[in-house]
């Protein structure tokens, strides 16, 4: 029996961190862009506690550049058992095809559409 895809809360948390540092962001920035009257949330991600909802994802990935499954599935990072972030997959000229195929996603998909394609990535980055 196959098992049931599960999004890991505390590898997401970790990437979100990684790529808000990455365009240097700080969490002061992203409470002030989602209109959190606390950081307490954000905090909650990073250690894994829970997950941003799916409008927080979306407002995410417009202000990281990224699509959502990038946040969630890390782009082909995984960690590995040291807590260190591995590379599992993707060279460069891969990953400039999966950014340009990005921008065209979040541009031009309808919001229902994106969802059920998130879906999908979650799947095959999963498998």
């Amino acid at each position: 029996m196959t098992q049931y895809p599960t999004i890991d809360l505390y590898a997401t948390g970790r990437n979100i961190k990684r790529i808000m540092k990455e365009r240097g962001f700080k969490v002061s920035d992203i409470q002030e862009y989602l209109g959190f009257s606390a950081p307490q949330g954000i905090y909650h991600w990073f250690d894994g506690r829970n997950l941003p909802n799916i409008d927080n994802l979306y407002a995410l990935s417009i202000l990281f550049g990224v699509s959502i499954d990038e946040i969630i599935c890390g782009d082909g990072v995984r960690e590995n058992t040291s807590g260190e972030a591995a590379r599992v997959h993707d060279s460069k000229e891969e990953r400039s095809a999966k950014e340009r195929a990005s921008y065209y996603y979040m541009r031009f998909f309808p919001l229902g559409q994106q969802i059920r394609l998130l879906f999908e990535g979650w799947l095959r980055c999963l498998a």
